[in-house]
């Protein structure tokens, strides 16, 4: 994750047209990654917010369910262990409970639905956490960890190509 060179060429180009989207629905490059940005420099993680948005100049991204600060931390953990593997997958032994936080970190993330409102644009951008769940693994939406966890050369690299 967030390693651009790990992803399969059908993720790049399915990441890639999901933020030119978005990019073009904020009106340019610059306030894509100004969002980025200022979302990186929120101390803490801009997801354990308490009302369940974050406003970012013209943009808001909304949820519905509040996120605790050691979910996101789990999260984040989760993340950086994968960082140089191929795929977007958290895997997991559901009998053992040692995975019992990681079970339960999917059960409550797994409903949230995050909603991005562009200034000026009537539809803004949905997704969710994770694409797919299964019996041992979550496969998490490439979209959310770019956006909240991937820095700005990341975005580059996937646009650039």
């Amino acid at each position: 994750m967030c390693n651009y060179e790990s992803l399969t060429q059908t993720q790049k180009d399915e990441l890639k047209q999901q933020i030119q989207s978005i990019i073009e629905m904020m009106g340019g490059l610059n306030f894509f990654l100004k969002m980025i940005e200022k979302l990186r420099a929120t101390k803490p993680h801009p997801l354990s917010s308490r009302n369940s948005t974050i406003v970012l100049d013209r943009n808001e991204i909304s949820w519905d369910k509040v996120i605790f600060l050691d979910k996101v931390t789990l999260l984040e953990k989760l993340i950086k262990t994968n960082r140089d593997e191929n795929q977007y997958m958290i895997r997991f032994d559901a009998d053992d409970k040692k995975n019992k936080t990681v079970i339960n970190l999917i059960r409550t993330l797994s409903p949230i639905v995050f909603k991005l409102k562009i200034a000026n644009h009537v539809n803004g951008v949905e997704f969710k956490v994770f694409n797919e769940i299964g019996e041992s693994s979550a496969e998490l939406n490439p979209l959310f960890v770019t956006i909240f966890f991937c820095y700005v050369n990341f975005i580059k690299a996937v646009l650039k190509d």
